[in-house]
C-alpha cells in the first residue's frame, strides 16, 4: 500500500497523514511561548535580589573593613584612610556609575603616588563590579 494517506500507529489506529496538514495549528502556536513566558519573568525577577546579594558579598568580604557595613566609613580603617561617606546623598551626586567603576577596578592613589584603596579588577569581572556599584547606590541614605 505504498502511496496511501492512512498511517497506523504502534497499536494498530489509523491516523491521518501528517504530511497532509500543518503540524501545529495557528492557535497553539503560541501557546508554549506564553508557559514559558510567565516562569521567565519569574526567574528574573529573583534573580535581581540574588545580583544584589552577591554584591553585598563582594562588599562584606572586599569593601566593609574600610568603608563599613553600612558604607558610612565609620571604622578604623576607614578613618585612617578618610574614606567618605557612601551614605551621604550629597557625596554620591558627585560621581557617575562609570566614574565608580573604573575606582574599583583600577584603585585609587593619593597626589603623593600613595595607595588609598587597592584595586579590584584582578579580583572582580565587569559584571560584578557593576553590581558592586549598583550595591553602593543602595547605600544612599
Amino acid at each position: 500500500m505504498t502511496g496511501t494517506a492512512i498511517e497506523f500507529d504502534v497499536i494498530g489506529r489509523k491516523r491521518p497523514n501528517r504530511l497532509s496538514r500543518p503540524r501545529f495549528s495557528q492557535s497553539n502556536e503560541n501557546k508554549p511561548m506564553k508557559k514559558f513566558t510567565l516562569p521567565a519573568a519569574a526567574l528574573m525577577l529573583c534573580a535581581v535580589p540574588q545580583l544584589l546579594a552577591d554584591a553585598k558579598d563582594n562588599w562584606t568580604a572586599n569593601c566593609a573593613a574600610c568603608h563599613g557595613p553600612d558604607g558610612s566609613g565609620h571604622t578604623k580603617a576607614g578613618r585612617m584612610a578618610q574614606v567618605k561617606d557612601m551614605t551621604s546623598a550629597d557625596y554620591q551626586k558627585g560621581f557617575t556609575d562609570d566614574q565608580a567603576a573604573k575606582q574599583i577596578k583600577g584603585g585609587l592613589t593619593d597626589s603623593t603616588g600613595k595607595e588609598r584603596m587597592k584595586a579590584f579588577g584582578d579580583k572582580f569581572s565587569d559584571a560584578d563590579i557593576k553590581d558592586l556599584v549598583a550595591y553602593v547606590r543602595s547605600l544612599q541614605k
